[in-house]
C-alpha cells in the first residue's frame, strides 16, 4: 500500500505518501470519481489516526518497528507538511473535500485539518519514543499557535466545516 500511496503524492506534486481514497491490492487508486480521488485527502490522516489509536489502545509501540508503521507515520508527517501553505498566520490546507461530500474545493476544512494536525502530533510523539529527532517541519506545522489553521467562528462558539461555511447550511455527514 505505501508504494501507492507515494507515487500518487509524487503525481499530485507532493513529498511523502499521499493515500488513495479507495485502493487496490497495490495500493493504487481505484475511485471511480476523479473528485473524490484528488480532492479527499483527509483519508491520509485517517490512516495514521488508525495506528495511533492501536497504539494507544495496546500500550505497544512495537507495531511502528516491527510491522512498517512508522513509515507510514513519517511519510503522512511529510505529505502534510509539503501540503500546508503559510498565509501569514498559519499553515492552511486548500482546496479539499472534507467528509461532507456535498461541498468541494473548500478551504480549511476543520475535519481535514484537525486531523492532519493529529497525524502531525503523532509523528512528533513517535519518532520520540523511538529515539529518533522530530523532523521540525512536523513540530512547526502541528503547534497550536501558528500551526494548522482550525477554524472557529468566535462569535457563534463553534467549528465552522470549513472556510466560509454559513451555519444551518446542509451536510452530508
Amino acid at each position: 500500500m505505501l508504494p501507492g500511496a507515494r507515487e500518487k503524492a509524487r503525481k499530485a506534486g507532493y513529498m511523502g505518501a499521499m493515500f488513495p481514497w479507495e485502493s487496490g491490492l497495490t495500493g493504487v487508486d481505484v475511485c471511480p470519481g476523479a473528485v473524490y480521488a484528488n480532492y479527499q485527502q483527509h483519508i491520509t490522516a485517517c490512516v495514521v489516526y488508525a495506528i495511533r489509536q492501536y497504539v494507544y489502545t495496546t500500550g505497544s509501540w512495537d507495531v511502528l518497528t516491527e510491522d512498517g508503521a512508522w513509515d507510514v507515520v513519517k511519510e503522512t508527517a511529510d505529505y502534510w507538511v509539503s501540503r500546508v501553505q503559510w498565509d501569514g498566520a498559519n499553515f492552511v490546507i486548500n482546496n479539499v473535500m472534507d467528509p461532507d461530500e456535498y461541498h468541494c474545493y473548500v478551504n480549511n476544512s476543520c475535519f481535514t485539518n484537525a486531523a492532519a494536525r493529529l497525524n502531525l502530533l503523532f509523528a512528533v510523539e513517535a519518532a520520540e519514543k523511538l529515539g529518533k529527532v522530530p523532523d521540525p517541519r512536523w513540530v512547526a506545522v502541528s503547534q497550536e499557535t501558528q500551526g494548522i489553521k482550525i477554524p472557529f467562528d468566535e462569535a457563534l462558539r463553534y467549528h465552522p466545516e470549513f472556510d466560509g461555511y454559513t451555519q444551518g447550511t446542509l451536510i452530508k455527514q
